[in-house]
């Protein structure tokens, strides 16, 4: 594998402003959109979550989702700068979970759409 490059961005995101909770549809609408995927957080958000109740989507859900859209779908644990890096430069935005960690709970995570 080639070393990654200091830096690296992929063009032709459509951007989306995030509604409450809704941080896995638009992240993956984002993403899709470099396809030119059409699909924005409203309509993917009841795919992803049915249950109007439900405000969380797991990376697997985001997953299913893009597979859902006719994408092939990279998912694993634990990625490096590095490897974030060497997708990116080769054309590929990729979705982060953050977890924002609050006093006396489990936190709650974010979903960030890496794109340089």
């Amino acid at each position: 594998m080639a070393p990654a490059p200091v830096r690296a961005s992929v063009r032709g995101i459509r951007h989306e402003d995030q509604r409450l909770n809704n941080c896995g549809p638009v992240t993956i609408g984002m993403a899709l959109s470099h396809w030119g995927g059409p699909l924005n957080q409203y309509d993917i958000a009841p795919r992803l979550r049915p249950s109007k109740g439900d405000v969380n989507v797991f990376p697997e859900e985001l997953a299913d989702g893009a597979r859902a859209q006719g994408m092939d779908v990279h998912l694993a644990r634990g990625g490096d700068r590095t490897l974030r890096r060497s997708l990116l430069a080769a054309g590929f935005p990729g979705i982060v979970e953050t977890r924002c960690i609050t006093h006396g709970s489990g936190g709650m995570g974010h979903d960030r759409l890496l794109t340089g």
